[in-house]
């Protein structure tokens, strides 16, 4: 059976305590909603700096980044996902201890984002790598110029959250949320994101 891991890391190595205080929160709290987010094994600090987890499915793997995203923003984080089988059991506690295929492929593509620069990357998807990859790399682009507003609004698109939920959550206001949208073109760049989730889903159950 095939798997999704997600291995992310913080790409500055003089992270604050501070910055790691708030990573671990962020997991945390995603992981008090693990099964509505389809995780095998929860998010769980590897390092420092790094967070892993294993999903059934990326139904909700880039509702989850956009999180991380939201909670240490102005710091990026670098994504890499890897799609395949997990050699050791499963572990529904941690991820320490598991190895794979899947863990391979993430591990992988997070190093390859460490010499390029770009921000998400996807392994294991064969004859579609280049193509998602090419797609991901253009996404970095665009998010790379992202104030935290737009990221916020943007996770409320992933969340199919309405406006006037998103805009509470902001403390901005309804038009503010609208000009983001328009502006960001976020829906495109959503749509893209979902249909690189079915393709990753489409590798899994093949």
């Amino acid at each position: 059976m095939k798997y999704i891991v997600l291995i992310a890391g913080i790409s500055d190595s003089r992270a604050s305590e501070s910055l790691n205080e708030n990573l671990a929160a962020a997991c945390m709290k995603l992981n008090q909603r693990r099964i509505a987010l389809g995780l095998v094994s929860p998010f769980t600090l590897t390092k420092e700096t790094e967070v892993q987890a294993v999903f059934r499915s990326a139904d909700e793997l880039w509702t989850s980044i956009f999180e991380l995203e939201t909670a240490l923003h102005p710091q990026r984080l670098r994504y890499g996902i890897g799609i395949g089988e997990i050699a050791t059991k499963i572990n529904d506690q941690t991820v320490i201890g598991m190895e794979g295929e899947a863990f391979e492929q993430a591990r992988a593509c997070l190093d390859s984002l460490q010499s390029d620069g770009k921000q998400y990357r996807v392994g294991g998807l064969q004859d579609r790598d280049k193509l998602v990859r090419h797609s991901l790399d253009l996404v970095s682009h665009l998010r790379s110029g992202w104030r935290k507003n737009r990221i916020g609004t943007f996770l409320g698109l992933l969340k199919a959250s309405g406006a006037a939920e998103t805009a509470s959550y902001l403390s901005i206001s309804e038009q503010a949320v609208y000009r983001n949208i328009r502006d960001g073109d976020l829906n495109s760049i959503a749509g893209l994101l979902r249909e690189v989730s079915s393709l990753v889903n489409e590798h899994r159950n093949g």
